[in-house]
């Protein structure tokens, strides 16, 4: 066979051109872009495994590499990405390329989401318009609350919201209120929480099925703890971080919860075996329960041998 009549790889078929792109690289395969319009074509159905990007993990080497690596990355993949977790270095820049393509985007987990002005809270509307869960951590206190309160109410898919932040919730309670779609809501406050914010956000939410909360303590506990256990009859987990509360029995009258973490913590003198063997009690009446997590928490081993139903049960003291 002469030299000229040697095939090249664009004169395999496209189920063998695309067994051999299966084995190159994401940063490969964005390098081969433009290279043909039948290889541009053969790229775009190879995209789908990357429809769940961890900058955080996995996928690091392309954020914190060269900005234009991530740059290319989310403009390979726009269309086809369902799902970022990214520790962000450059808020404006990364919602900017994130919002220009990645236009079915509906997980969005964002640590460090520092915004200075409304123009850079702006361009996070059009990302969250379509989310059905955010994570976001964020140390920024100046004007956070009014900022990203405002932006929350314009997610109506929403159904899933994580939050973790340094400071009070101030008034973020009221703008949560017209958000009607969550199933699941996690908040973890590292400072005091007024309890009046919080039950006015869970007052506008009785359909949440997933609950996790900062901790119980005696300025917001039992009145927390009375209103999820007589409003939120759709509670199947809970979560919380167990502090100077007593009634935690009553959380036993949700008819629906199958699964339980409790956490000491870490900076209360308050011992709550107590009160979490009261409810451990209860709830081997209803035996509903499938999984525990006890942290921290001194519990009696025999209430323990009662909850027949258990499945899943973890206990670290």
């Amino acid at each position: 066979m002469s030299v000229a009549a040697m095939l090249t790889l664009l004169d395999l078929n496209d189920d063998c051109l695309l067994h051999i792109l299966k084995f190159f690289s994401l940063l490969e395969l964005i390098k081969i872009r433009g290279t043909s319009n039948r290889l541009d074509n053969l790229l775009r159905q190879c995209r789908h495994k990357y429809a769940n990007l961890n900058f955080m993990d996995s996928h690091q080497e392309y954020y914190y590499g060269s900005p234009n690596t991530f740059h290319d990355v989310l403009r390979f993949l726009g269309p086809t990405i369902k799902s970022i977790k990214i520790s962000s270095r450059n808020n404006s820049r990364d919602i900017s390329w994130i919002e220009q393509f990645c236009v079915n985007l509906e997980t969005l987990e964002f640590n460090y989401l520092n915004f200075e002005n409304d123009t850079e809270f702006d361009k996070f509307t059009a990302i969250i318009s379509n989310l059905r869960s955010l994570t976001i951590y964020s140390n920024k206190k100046k004007n956070f609350n009014n900022y990203f309160g405002n932006q929350v109410v314009n997610a109506p898919k929403l159904e899933e919201l994580r939050i973790t932040c340094d400071f009070n919730w101030c008034n973020m309670g009221k703008f949560f209120k017209n958000i009607k779609s969550l199933k699941s809501f996690s908040f973890h406050i590292r400072a005091k929480m007024k309890p009046k914010f919080c039950l006015e956000f869970l007052k506008h939410n009785l359909q949440l099925m997933n609950l996790e909360i900062s901790y119980f303590s005696v300025e917001n506990g039992p009145d927390l703890v009375n209103f999820i256990a007589n409003e939120l009859k759709g509670i199947e987990s809970l979560k919380f971080y167990a502090g100077d509360v007593t009634n935690l029995e009553l959380l036993a009258d949700l008819p629906n919860l199958k699964k339980l973490s409790v956490l000491k913590k870490h900076d209360s003198n308050f011992d709550p075996s107590s009160a979490v063997n009261n409810l451990l009690e209860k709830l081997i009446e209803k035996n509903n329960l499938q999984k525990l997590e006890i942290s921290q928490i001194s519990i009696d081993n025999d209430l323990i041998a009662k909850l027949t139903n258990l499945k899943s049960l973890s206990l670290e003291i």
